[in-house]
């Protein structure tokens, strides 16, 4: 059975999230309130700001998310329908019922406080802290079953139970049941065997501008992030645990960055800076296989240490009466990225070294920019741009009994093309009009690919794209109906992977495709592939066709100054691919959301 994973694009509320006020010269308080019925989503925002002194102002923002689910579990709902073999009563015992009957059945509670200091019109210094903790269902019960050649999902898994998923895209999710409990995996992680997520963040920085004087400035940002998720998992999707599996990753980086900024009264002015990162991942999963007395299998504890350096510059010159401007720039980053690893077999650590211990890549990234301004309303421009994506480790749960030449590192994706366009105010300022067109090849593709040689995905550069497209944007706001806008979007983009040898499907035949080893060699008739040619193919999540309309109308309701907002606007995407080995049935269909 193929198996499609969820994301929440919309939440259908009686309100909208939009940007709050972030002055803290004058008294301010909000409270918003909002409900999904989809999802049976409660939603609470809070903001208190205001001053504190002439010279510094405060702000405390806080949210809150309680949401039962947009998905119904089929095994807590419907679990009396599927009967287990005699086979799974022997090995797993009785069909246990879902501890959650919606999924994501989860609870998000954040908060954010900021400081903003200006003693002196030459120095500002904003200081926040950022905190957000996240309790509930794991993410393999937030997706579904599709395409059951059999009739019913993954004949051959042993943790399955027939009757129980209809493999429908619909409002049943996956049917996932317990994991493995504390006991039978010898981890106290697994907890009663309940499928559980819990996320915890705190992010704190400290952004400071100071006018050096002369048409200086100087800016400065450093910031220290921590993350920390456990989560338990049947990562099966299956009733019963055929492999449960825990995890726990913690993530800790330290950035800081200087800028130097010209503003002098000549054509000619720059910025140059510098930027430092440092930072440390640890990842340490666990599994458990209940049936065939295999029980707990050996698993990989990663620490990758990263350090980067870089250095960034850019020059613009204003030529003839500003109306021709020409920017050029550049950024050239040294990034190390070092992976340190042990195996544990029955929570003894048996140090291990892969193909590839360490990622070390030093890039130049350049940008120019061309402008022409005929006049203040209008400019045309031109850019070209290089990018760099870095690589790294793809930290995968199971790997191969015998590691010696195994590399779980990848490389940098680059992207290299142009953009150009023109954006202009007609109308007396009534009407912007923003025409884009853009063009990018990407080498060295960082995709998800399956190794079945340890049957798990991983990050490899498996693929080189091109990406060309128009975009358009344009708003409407007539003086004639003051408070009312009118605006609408539309972008086409192709985007196609050039060569692309993906991972095969479940239960993809060479007679669909799958003709390919995990080398790219044909295998023969009668042979086993592995892998897939998808060059030609859409990208994954890259509709060709999206667009947007929507109005807004603001007035004045009372003399004593008691303002109506009112808005609507549809949101319109093309099919798409969703998953990134593309099996039948996996294609969102074309869809227009209204708000």
């Amino acid at each position: 059975s193929s198996r499609r994973r969820h994301t929440r694009y919309i939440s259908v509320t009686g309100v909208q999230t939009c940007a709050l006020p972030i002055s803290t010269h004058a008294p301010y308080a909000m409270l918003r309130a909002g409900y999904g019925f989809e999802a049976r989503e409660m939603l609470t925002e809070a903001v208190v700001s205001g001053p504190i002194s002439d010279t510094l102002g405060a702000r405390l923002a806080f949210y809150r998310s309680d949401v039962q689910g947009y998905f119904k579990n089929p095994l807590h709902s419907r679990y009396a329908l599927g009967v287990p073999t005699q086979d799974q009563l022997d090995i797993f015992g009785p069909l246990p019922r879902a501890s959650s009957s919606r999924a994501p059945d989860e609870t998000v509670t954040a908060m954010r406080a900021t400081l903003k200091f200006e003693p002196t019109d030459a120095f500002t210094l904003r200081l926040k802290g950022n905190w957000l903790r996240q309790r509930g269902t794991d993410s393999f019960a937030q997706g579904q079953l599709f395409n059951c050649p059999a009739g019913v999902a993954s004949p051959f898994n042993l943790g399955n139970v027939a009757g129980i998923d209809d493999c429908k895209i619909d409002k049943y999710g996956t049917a996932v049941g317990r994991n493995t409990t504390e006991t039978e995996g010898g981890d106290p992680s697994y907890g009663d065997g309940t499928p559980y997520a819990k996320l915890d963040l705190i992010l704190v920085s400290g952004a400071m501008d100071y006018k050096l004087g002369n048409g200086l400035l100087l800016s400065s940002n450093t910031s220290y992030y921590t993350t920390k998720l456990r989560e338990g998992d049947v990562q099966t999707s299956s009733p019963y645990p055929l492999l449960g599996s825990t995890v726990r990753n913690v993530r800790k980086d330290f950035q800081q960055e200087l800028r130097l900024t010209t503003d002098f009264d000549s054509p000619l002015n720059g910025m140059a800076g510098v930027y430092y990162q440092d930072g440390h991942y640890t990842a340490h999963p666990n599994a458990y296989i209940p049936a065939f007395g295999i029980g707990v299998i050996p698993t990989p504890y990663y620490q990758v240490d990263s350090r980067t350096y870089a250095v960034f510059g850019q020059l613009t010159l204003d030529m003839f009466d500003k109306k021709f401007q020409l920017s050029a720039g550049g950024r050239y980053t040294d990034e190390k990225k070092d992976l340190a690893a042990q195996i544990f077999a029955n929570r003894t650590p048996i140090d291990q070294l892969f193909a590839s211990n360490s990622v070390h890549s030093k890039k130049f990234s350049p940008e120019l920019t061309a402008s022409w301004r005929p006049n203040t309303r209008t400019n045309v421009f031109a850019t070209y741009k290089k990018g760099v994506k870095s690589g790294g480790f793809a930290i995968v749960s199971v790997l191969p009994a015998n590691i010696v030449g195994y590399d779980l590192s990848f490389k940098d994706e680059t992207a290299e093309g142009f953009e150009g366009g023109v954006k202009t105010v007609l109308m007396d300022g009534q009407l912007r009009f923003d025409l884009t067109a853009y063009r990018y090849k990407y080498s060295n593709f960082q995709v998800t690919v399956f190794d079945p040689t340890v049957s798990t995905t991983g990050v490899k550069n498996a693929a080189a794209v091109r990406i060309y497209g128009v975009q358009l944007n344009t708003n409407f706001s007539p003086s004639s109906i003051p408070g009312f806008n009118l605006g609408f979007a539309l972008n086409y983009g192709h985007a196609r992977y050039l060569n692309y040898l993906a991972g095969c499907y479940v239960g993809q035949t060479q007679a669909d495709g799958c003709i390919y080893s995990a080398n790219g060699s044909i295998v023969g008739p009668g042979g086993i592939g592995t892998s897939q040619d998808l060059s030609g193919h859409a990208l994954s999540a890259a509709p060709d066709w999206s667009g947007n309309l929507n109005a807004n109308y603001e007035f004045e309701a009372t003399s004593g100054g008691t303002r109506v907002g009112l808005s609507a606007s549809a949101t319109y995407q093309s099919n798409f691919e969703v998953l990134y080995n593309q099996p039948p049935g996996s294609r969102q269909a074309k869809s227009v959301n209204v708000d």
